[in-house]
């Protein structure tokens, strides 16, 4: 996050509201405000051989919240103005420096969420497979990056992820039952 964005408010139905949006600095609009904030998360993956593995950052220690723990590939709010596929590919720059091609996002799921107070999460995925793997990290909130096998995907989530997305097992498997399609695995 960077104190100088300014978040894209949006009405409990998703619909971007008509103001001037909320300073990054004021952080997440409080429970019964009448707002939401929308958040984009991307969920980066490969194919290798007959398996995929998914993408996590660790959050670099200078970051105020959850630092040192693993956490998505890439995301993050939604600023002013712009589509929540938008926010999706600038995070990933942002954060991990991964050129993504909006075109190609898949979409997940998206859910209004209480746990982080008043938020409209986004969830997509993005295949990189055979990209070229220049991964930095210019913004200085993620240390380093990891691949995962999805057959241990929520394994690594619940033994080395922060508190947050761990505790989110209904979004969570709703995600790993994406990536078991995916894989050709179509138990539920």
């Amino acid at each position: 996050m960077h104190s100088d964005e300014i978040w894209q408010e949006f009405t409990h139905s998703g619909v971007p509201a008509k103001t001037a949006g909320r300073p990054a600095v004021l952080d997440n609009p409080d429970l019964g405000s009448g707002y939401f904030v929308g958040v984009a998360i991307v969920w980066i993956y490969r194919r290798v051989g007959n398996s995929i593995e998914i993408l996590f950052q660790k959050r670099s220690n200078n970051v105020g919240r959850y630092s040192g723990f693993w956490d998505v590939s890439a995301g993050g709010h939604i600023n002013l103005g712009e589509t929540a596929i938008d926010a999706a590919v600038r995070e990933c720059k942002e954060e991990i420096g991964a050129e993504i091609d909006k075109n190609n996002i898949e979409f997940i799921v998206s859910d209004t969420c209480n746990v982080y107070k008043n938020m409209i999460r986004n969830f997509y995925a993005y295949d990189y497979t055979g990209k070229k793997e220049a991964f930095h990290f210019d913004d200085g909130e993620v240390d380093e990056v990891k691949w995962v096998p999805s057959a241990d995907f929520i394994s690594f989530i619940d033994e080395y992820a922060k508190l947050p997305l761990k505790s989110d097992r209904e979004i969570l498997n709703l995600v790993a039952r994406f990536f078991r399609a995916k894989n050709g695995d179509n138990k539920s």
